[in-house]
């Protein structure tokens, strides 16, 4: 018995990190688009990634987000 409730126990937290990664995830994808910087800085920090989406920003608007979504894509441990 006490193993079932260890079990179903771990499926809820497993499920509960799934949804919070999907949500992160959806709200990385919704900053990229919208205001790509804000995306790169909240996944790589402050750095030449960051100064590397500012420029692009400046000058083209969708390689900015393209760049943002790969930066968000990458997987790299998050600083913020």
């Amino acid at each position: 018995m006490e193993r079932l409730r260890n079990g179903s126990g771990r499926q809820r937290v497993a499920n509960m990190y799934k949804r919070k990664e999907l949500s992160m995830s959806l709200l990385q994808i919704i900053l990229s688009v919208i205001l790509p910087p804000v995306a790169v800085f909240l996944k790589a920090g402050v750095g030449a990634q960051l100064l590397i989406n500012i420029v692009l920003c400046f000058f083209f608007w969708l390689p900015a987000v393209i760049h943002a979504l790969w930066v968000s894509a990458k997987g790299e441990a998050q600083p913020v």
